[in-house]
């Protein structure tokens, strides 16, 4: 080991680690925060929802059922 590198316990790891992401899990927070408003407020299917990058109800694919018959067939 080099004299610059120390190594740590494992406590210590683990609360610089947790300290580290502490601002990348606010934005986080904050971002779902607005993304769950805007549906809120706006509907799940306005222009505002798609904004901030979320699909609108209406553009999500519906699902399709598919019968025995074409199952049979490989469809």
């Amino acid at each position: 080991m080099w004299p610059f590198q120390t190594r740590l316990p494992p406590v210590e790891t683990e609360v610089h680690a947790r300290n580290a992401l502490a601002p990348q899990r606010e934005f986080h927070a904050a971002s779902h925060g607005v993304r769950n408003q805007a549906k809120a407020l706006f509907g799940p299917n306005s222009d505002q929802v798609a904004a901030p990058g979320l699909k609108k109800k209406a553009e999500r694919k519906s699902p399709v059922r598919v019968g025995r018959a074409a199952e049979a067939r490989g469809e």
